[in-house]
């Protein structure tokens, strides 16, 4: 996950505490050339991938099961108002595009709220029962 933000501070401090949990950072400008996340290694064989799916499809392996979490939608029609023309660009593009792909490989879907798992189901057309 993008490192400096509030969920990497938080991951970090499970991972001190659960044995075998590792987060893996990178700087968050590594989002405006999204394939080289495809680059970011970690060391062993994980047993699953836990991620937001922004940009979980650079991150996807095949052997790997994927677990996505929904922490928020910025996809939502209703944040358009507060976003940049960029960000608007940007997110009715390519992460549109990327967020569907990473749904449709994941094993497992969560939201931090059924709000926000109704939002995610709607726009993406997630109707499978692997969200949580």
């Amino acid at each position: 996950m993008p490192t400096g933000n509030g969920a990497y501070i938080v991951h970090n401090m499970l991972a001190q505490k659960i044995e075998g949990y590792r987060v893996y950072g990178y700087n968050p400008y590594l989002t405006l050339v999204p394939p080289l996340l495809s680059f970011i290694g970690c060391t062993g064989k994980p047993l699953l991938l836990h991620t937001t799916p922004d940009y979980a499809i650079f991150f996807h392996r095949k052997a790997i099961p994927m677990v996505l979490t929904f922490h928020n939608y910025v996809l939502d029609p209703w944040m358009r108002s507060y976003n940049s023309p960029l960000q608007r660009l940007h997110y009715a593009t390519d992460l549109r595009l990327w967020s569907g792909m990473a749904v449709r490989r994941a094993h497992t879907i969560t939201a931090v709220s059924n709000f926000t798992a109704g939002l995610a189901q709607k726009d993406l057309n997630i109707f499978h029962p692997k969200i949580i």
